[in-house]
């Protein structure tokens, strides 16, 4: 066989046939046509024929002497020209090696075969292809094919340089190679590209590309067995979703892809858990950055890593996409393991641990609470959590004085789903029972509903009561001239009243109620409330926010009304001050308030009173730790309404935060994790469509 001379370069045999290179028994690779200029100037185009089986003879025709139509007979000893078709036919001859007396028919005898095989010839560059493609092993790694299965379509091989070797039955492209199976909206380039009739193999190797609907995959060597649809990708590289997978190897079929040995990068990083309700305030606003602008506070040196010994990686799904399987934890020689959880590659979603450490208040149920939590993926996206816990202290309902201290156990059930959220929480020191079920309607129109639950009551912060069932829409309103929000808080629904709960915390808290607090009557009532709140626009602005201040005037009002006839008004305002000071971060502000009319409650009494102010804000010692806490005075009646502690420790991308309310003796313990670096597995299972299953014989 002689071919036009050409650089053989690195002749390198199998890429990455990338994300679903095998659609069908069909499989196409389609590619541009070459161009005048600089472009591929060799076509072999094949169709697609059952492999014959050589073990018999071949049918002779009616004249034995003829030579086949094949293109080794029509170009028989001779390199493909430039820029032409060499296969047209609809079939071609399959034997893998000819006979002695194929050659004869020829017009050779076997001692001219023999005599022009003992000269010295310098090998062709597809000649050496091929030597290099018969060293890689190809049938160990996708299996020989046997099966007499026919195929429709064409092989088309685009080159500089395009050749037939009748000896091995093999198609050889070389030099900017190019490789087309008709039917698909794929491409396949390469320096080389070997296409063996006999076995059905395509091989390609060097600097190789493969385009797969959008996506490009990169890798050293690529082998497709076109009748079985494996494949075998060797130094895969390949971007899906926006997500990128490096592997030392990749094997395949139609149904999918199984990556060895490499790490999955996603494309922005992820948020595994967020404590921005208690942590102090100036971390609580780079939380809300961060939630952003992920990317910008990624630290250079991470001081956290996953692996994974096994993930399935679900493309066809938005949120809950990736599972990790034997997942652990290393930072520097120390490493957790965490089981299987569930996160989603590249996007804002919570991130399912099987077992995490609990330590808190456990819903306020009093005292310290402690143990693991267990959480399972629903499969319709939810997260169910339990946690087997021991409480230590804790204050019973009938009493301040009364007192526990001895250990106790207690237990945590959740079920969060979508808009859902239900809390269930218990502690046998206390004997206190709290639930709660949240569930956002419509937009902003919610419903919340609690068991001895501190829940949410606009501007007065959080509220306990025994028995409380509320239906509220919070509206805001950010375009109204010389403010920058004004919100309406609209609520309507049925309370019970338990004043022993302001047991729980400390004889000042409960001073704040003041003599109704002592009573044990429960009082029921419907209640429907009208909160307006409003921030005016900055009356001025100093600097900037490494030093500076700037300050504004908070204003809230709220009507109330009660089934039992009783109603009352509340107003509040007063000037806020906002001060940055390098590393102090601080919060001041002053109310002036007026109160009238009564409530047949206790527990949503106006605690602060007429004259009040309050100093919020933190100080960060280095970008390990920041301390930070809130006081908040009540001038006419000369108590505390408030007395927190906040601490936010651990590197850049992983902090314990920390929160513990003095007067109601409450704490919570939580974290704030953002991950963004490569995951390492042993295995990836890419799965193209939901109902492909797992990789069969791969």
């Amino acid at each position: 066989m002689v071919s036009k001379k050409r650089r053989a370069g690195s002749v390198v045999l199998s890429s990455f046939c990338a994300l679903s290179l095998i659609g069908q028994t069909q499989i196409a690779f389609a590619a541009a046509q070459p161009s005048d200029s600089g472009a591929p100037a060799g076509t072999l185009l094949i169709p697609l024929t059952p492999k014959l089986d050589t073990s018999k003879p071949a049918p002779q025709t009616a004249d034995e002497d003829a030579p086949l139509e094949t293109p080794a007979s029509v170009n028989s000893k001779a390199s493909a020209k430039p820029g032409k078709t060499i296969v047209e036919s609809a079939e071609i001859a399959t034997d893998a090696t000819p006979s002695d007396n194929d050659a004869q028919t020829q017009g050779e005898s076997s001692d001219q075969v023999s005599s022009k095989s003992k000269s010295k010839k310098p090998k062709s560059a597809g000649q050496l292809a091929l030597e290099q493609a018969d060293k890689g092993g190809l049938e160990e790694e996708t299996g020989d094919s046997t099966d007499d299965t026919t195929l429709k379509g064409t092989v088309q091989i685009v080159a500089d340089d395009t050749e037939y070797d009748q000896a091995q039955n093999c198609f050889v492209g070389t030099g900017n190679a190019v490789a087309l199976i008709s039917g698909q909206n794929s491409k396949l380039e390469a320096d080389s590209i070997v296409y063996n009739q006999s076995s059905q193999i395509m091989d390609a190797r060097g600097n190789v590309k493969i385009y797969r609907n959008g996506d490009l995959s990169t890798g050293s060597s690529f082998k497709f067995n076109v009748t079985s649809g494996e494949y075998l990708i060797t130094d895969v590289e390949t971007g899906t979703n926006g997500n990128v997978v490096v592997a030392r190897r990749g094997l395949g079929t139609n149904n999918g892809l199984v990556f060895k040995n490499g790490e999955l990068t996603m494309r922005s990083p992820v948020y595994l858990y967020r404590a921005t309700a208690f942590a102090p305030k100036s971390y609580a606003e780079q939380i809300q950055d961060k939630n952003s602008h992920p990317d910008a506070y990624m630290p250079s040196k991470p001081s956290f890593r996953f692996k994974a010994n096994k993930m399935v990686y679900e493309k066809y799904n938005q949120d809950g996409n990736l599972t990790v399987f034997g997942g652990r934890i290393e930072t520097g020689n120390f490493s957790v393991p965490i089981g299987k959880f569930v996160m989603n590659a590249g996007n804002d979603n919570p991130v399912t641990f099987p077992v995490m450490p609990f330590m808190g208040n456990n819903l306020q149920t009093g005292g310290i609470s402690f143990g693991p939590r267990f959480s399972t993926a629903m499969p319709n996206g939810g997260v169910f959590s339990w946690a087997p816990l021991l409480q230590l202290g804790g204050q019973t309902l009938d009493s301040v004085a009364k007192s526990t201290k001895s250990l106790g156990l207690g237990d945590q059930i959740s079920y969060n789903y979508h808009n859902l959220q239900v809390q269930q929480g218990f502690g046998s020191t206390t004997g206190l029972f709290v639930a709660s079920v949240k569930y956002k309607i419509y937009k902003k129109i919610k419903f919340q509903s609690g068991i001895n639950r501190y829940l949410d009551d606009g501007m007065f912060g959080t509220r306990r009561a025994k028995y409380n069932i509320e239906v509220y829409d919070n509206h805001s309103i950010s375009a109204v001239p010389f403010f920058s929000n004004v919100n309406f808080r609209t609520s309507a629904g049925w309370s019970q009243d338990n004043p022993q709960l302001l047991n729980q915390g400390t004889s000042q808290y409960k001073a704040l109620f003041g003599s109704a607090a002592n009573t044990t009557v429960q009082n029921r009532a419907f209640k429907f409330q009208e909160q307006l709140t409003a921030t005016t626009h900055p009356l001025f602005r100093l600097g900037d926010t490494k030093y500076g201040m700037k300050s504004y005037i908070y204003s809230g009002a709220a009507v109330r009304a009660y089934s039992t006839g009783q109603s009352g008004i509340i107003g509040q305002i007063g000037p806020v001050f906002d001060v940055y000071a390098d590393r102090i971060r601080a919060q001041v502000g002053y109310t002036q308030a007026g109160v009238r009319g009564s409530s047949p409650f206790v527990y949503d009494q106006y605690i602060q009173g007429t004259q009040s102010a309050y100093i919020s804000g933190d100080y960060r010692f280095s970008k390990y730790v920041t301390l930070g806490g809130t006081y908040g005075y009540n001038f006419q009646d000369k108590l505390a309404y408030q007395k927190a502690f906040n601490i936010a420790i651990g590197p850049p991308d992983f902090k314990v935060i920390g929160m513990y309310n003095q007067l109601t003796s409450s704490g919570r313990v939580g974290f704030d994790v953002l991950y963004g670096q490569p995951i390492q597995f042993n295995q990836l299972l890419l799965k193209n469509k939901a109902d492909q299953g797992v990789l069969g014989s791969i």
